[in-house]
This record gives structure tokens, C-alpha cells and sequence, in this order.
């Protein structure tokens, strides 16, 4: 599914996310006084970025019960590949070998999220328009083409003879 690759790029920032809408409400209802804009209208806004919120927290709760789920070495291969964070345990496996646990980790999420109801299909109908997850959807572009290009000189390396072995341990 899309939405998963989508889900891990930008769930490090939903929290920050969700503050910050709160924040814009805030001030949207402090400052109202000085808008000239009818009651009405006003309300309306105010209640769109709450749900908004409401979505966020609903999406993010879901993704937090399917992280509890997974393995500790599954949750330390996220944390790396997504999440950009240091991960104490030293893996002692190849880089063919990550790669392929890469795979399987994100077809397993793919199944948990699907049984939880996260699809793409309700996914992009709930947040298909907003910014945020569509600037994430354009990174996760951005990897999966640096990845084909890394894979194509690794492999245009390798058949070369200059790498001797894709086994290396990962720090």
C-alpha cells in the first residue's frame, strides 16, 4: 500500500503536527473578536481544523497500536531506515539480508494496517488533500529514486568486480 510508506515519512512529525493545529485554533479564537468576518463562518473554520486534529490523532493512535505489535528488532529497523534515529543494537546481518527484513516489515505493516482500516482508499480520502501528507507522499518519491539509483551503481559496481561481497555489518 502507498499509505504506509506515506504513514512512516511523516509520522515522526505528527505530534508537532497536532500542536500546531491546536495552536492555530487558539489563535483563530482568540483573534475572531477582530475579524469582521459573520459567527458562523468563523465556527465552521474553527471546526474543520478540529477534525482535522481528530484525524491526526485517530491515524496516529492506529500506527502506535501497530508499532506495540511488532518485534523490538522490527521497531529498530524502522527507527533507522524511517525515523532517522540511532539505534543502539549493532545488526549483524548483510545488507542483502536488511533489505530483504526492510521488505517483509513493510508487507507486514501493509497487513496490519489494512486490518486495523487503514487502506489507501480511506487513507487518501481523508487526507488526499492535505499538505502535509502530500509533501510526505513526494518524499517517499524522492527515496524510492535514490534507491533505484543506488541499486543500479551497486550493481553496475559489482559487476564490475570492484565489490567483492554485499555482506557488511550495518552500525
Amino acid at each position: 500500500m502507498e499509505c504506509t510508506k506515506i504513514i512512516l515519512a511523516s509520522y515522526k512529525k505528527l505530534d508537532a503536527l497536532i500542536g500546531e493545529i491546536d495552536e492555530r485554533v487558539e489563535k483563530r479564537c482568540v483573534y475572531s473578536y477582530l475579524d469582521r468576518t459573520d459567527c458562523e463562518t468563523i465556527a465552521v473554520a474553527i471546526l474543520k481544523m478540529m477534525k482535522r486534529k481528530n484525524d491526526i490523532v485517530s491515524l496516529k493512535k492506529k500506527v502506535d497500536l501497530v508499532f506495540s505489535l511488532l518485534s523490538d528488532e522490527e521497531r529498530d529497523l524502522l527507527k533507522l531506515k524511517y525515523f532517522d534515529e540511532n539505534v543502539e543494537r549493532k545488526f549483524d546481518f548483510c545488507l542483502r539480508t536488511y533489505f530483504r527484513k526492510q521488505a517483509r516489515l513493510l508487507k507486514k505493516l501493509d497487513e496490519y494496517f489494512s486490518f486495523i482500516g487503514i487502506s489507501d482508499e480511506n487513507f487518501f480520502s481523508t487526507f488526499g488533500q492535505d499538505k502535509f501528507f502530500t509533501s510526505a507522499k513526494i518524499k517517499t518519491e524522492d527515496i524510492k529514486r535514490l534507491a533505484c539509483r543506488f541499486n543500479d551503481g551497486f550493481a553496475a559496481e559489482k559487476t564490475r568486480g570492484r565489490i567483492g561481497s554485499d555482506c557488511v555489518k550495518i552500525a
